[in-house]
């Protein structure tokens, strides 16, 4: 075994079945050769912290955001500090890791994930139709946004960073740009039929500004938020203050998440 496979090994084999780590090995291998798009995906078989079969693409960032959520756990901290959870909105779902973590720690949850980009939807809906928990699954291909509103899908400069794509208001036909619905925080409780979120968790790459924006009523019905901040967006929405006049309490944070519960 050469010391590539075992470094991978070392890395994956907590959580992979053995067959399936064989199986990711071989995708990278294909990936070096050039013989392995970003797009290209891979099934495998998870045996730990959850128990099912989830959908990647090797040769995408999806392992870093895998390795985000199920190796640094940077959600632990927010569960720390919850207990009986019985709803979960996933605000940027990409292809739904963070929401199948967040659901392996709640049982009995039920939740809605809600996710912009097609193709990391796509992935998203199979990974939570695999899921021990898919009853109590809900998703929908959108972007939370200040008001609803036709929105277009921006893409990074580097194929394959499919977890840093955002949205920006879709002001004409002109580009090549794919339109996506803008839904309020608001409408999205409302489709999950939810009276309260006990938590909600934010990763939309700099739209938390739309979030924040105008009226913050839906915080009244929210119980613990953990949340990713993009490039000042902490600032530029007032955030500290307004959780402050609203009552709400930072209650830990690090480099990715801040969590926040009220006081």
């Amino acid at each position: 075994m050469t010391y590539w496979t075992l470094e991978l090994f070392r890395r994956y084999h907590r959580y992979f079945s053995l067959r399936s780590f064989w199986a990711y090995r071989k995708a990278l291998i294909q990936e070096r050769q050039g013989c392995l798009d970003y797009d290209n995906e891979v099934v495998l078989e998870m045996k730990w912290p959850i128990r099912q079969p989830i959908l990647m693409r090797p040769s995408s960032n999806d392992h870093y955001t895998f390795l985000e959520v199920f190796k640094e756990e940077v959600y632990a901290m927010l569960c720390s500090h919850t207990s009986n959870v019985r709803t979960i909105v996933d605000l940027g779902a990409n292809i739904g890791l963070a929401s199948l973590y967040l659901l392996n720690k709640n049982p009995g949850a039920s939740l809605i994930a809600v996710e912009p980009d097609p193709h990391n939807y796509r992935l998203l809906t199979w990974n939570l139709n695999a899921s021990p928990s898919r009853a109590r699954c809900q998703s929908v291909q959108a972007a939370v946004w200040s008001q609803e509103t036709l929105l277009k899908i921006v893409r990074p400069g580097s194929a394959g960073h499919v977890n840093q794509i955002r949205v920006e208001p879709f002001e004409s036909q002109k580009g090549d740009y794919m339109p996506v619905p803008g839904m309020t925080i608001k409408q999205i409780i409302e489709k999950a039929g939810f009276e309260t979120i006990d938590i909600l968790k934010v990763d939309i790459e700099g739209a938390e500004v739309e979030l924040f924006k105008g009226n913050t009523d839906w915080l009244n019905r929210v119980r613990w938020l953990a949340i990713e901040f993009h490039h000042g967006s902490r600032k530029e929405s007032n955030f500290d203050v307004l959780m402050s006049e609203r009552g709400w309490k930072i209650l830990d944070e690090s480099a990715h998440t801040v969590v926040a519960g009220r006081a």
